[in-house]
């Protein structure tokens, strides 16, 4: 990014997130350029380094640095500890009418047998090797922003080590739903069981558009599909038994989106109305 837009996430992340319930600024350098960081980041020209804590959750480090030192501005993404190698460094623009993105493509670090394995991790994470952040503005806050580093480095860590990281409406964990936990902020007990019935009985094709990942992209992506549940578990305050068969239906990672548009949940028989009759903008 150049660095005018450079210049402006850095005033966003300096002012707008002392008003986030969300995330926290925790600490931030104010020696620029860096030294005694990291060296891929030490002495190259720098316009922020903040540490930002999820609310009872991990922290990460976000640089705003010329990477490459050709005054292109990269958000490089560092662990806690910030002697470790970075996690991401995005900075490829696509600009949109309403918002500039970064789109970052995962691939995998080291050089072994276990690649594809690794890659398959992350799409399941994410719904494909590419992944874009946007940058704060009109449409998008500090917190979306801010969310969508915290998903990258947990899902790209996650497949590096060729695991799966549930996205947060996806299920996953303990049979029993619901029940708000004290460990993180708005974190329930989901459930993988549930998840592996929802698809054996509806099958893995999206329930509102009918794309199916394994026809489109091949027999490694049978089954590959988000479980969306009909009643959000952000309404849900105390446990209940979840039942696979009418509690949860497959969406695709598009559809899943319009559900929850606009800080709305719409539900499934809207969003089928919406792809078959699409209305002008309603302000949502």
């Amino acid at each position: 990014m150049n660095e005018k837009t450079a210049e402006h996430l850095v005033h966003v992340l300096s002012t707008d997130l002392r008003d986030s319930v969300k995330f926290n600024l925790s600490d931030r350098i104010q020696k620029l350029p860096l030294t005694g960081f990291h060296s891929f980041a030490n002495g190259k020209p720098c316009m922020g380094a903040f540490k930002v804590n999820r609310v009872q959750s991990e922290s990460l480090w976000v640089l705003v640095i010329d990477w490459r030192g050709n005054g292109n501005f990269y958000v490089v993404i560092y662990p806690e500890d910030h002697n470790l190698a970075p996690i991401a460094e995005l900075h490829n623009v696509r600009e949109r009418q309403d918002s500039i993105d970064l789109v970052w493509k995962y691939i995998p670090r080291k050089r072994d047998e276990f690649n594809e394995e690794r890659k398959k991790a992350f799409i399941y994470g994410v719904g494909g090797t590419e992944y874009v952040v946007s940058l704060p503005g009109s449409s998008v806050t500090v917190d979306d922003f801010l969310n969508g580093l915290f998903t990258l480095a947990a899902v790209r860590v996650a497949a590096d080590e060729r695991e799966t990281v549930a996205l947060p409406e996806e299920v996953s964990d303990e049979m029993w739903e619901g029940g708000r936990q004290s460990v993180t902020v708005n974190r329930y007990e989901r459930n993988a069981v549930a998840r592996a019935e929802c698809i054996e009985q509806h099958g893995s094709a999206c329930a509102i558009c009918g794309f199916d990942f394994g026809k489109v992209y091949g027999g490694n992506f049978n089954g590959f599909i988000h479980v969306h549940h009909k009643t959000p578990l952000a309404e849900v305050n105390a446990r209940y038994r979840v039942d696979p068969i009418n509690d949860l239906i497959p969406v695709c990672p598009n559809c899943h989106a319009v559900i929850h548009y606009g800080n709305k949940t719409r539900s499934v028989e809207e969003v089928r109305q919406l792809l078959a009759d699409p209305q002008p903008n309603d302000g949502a």
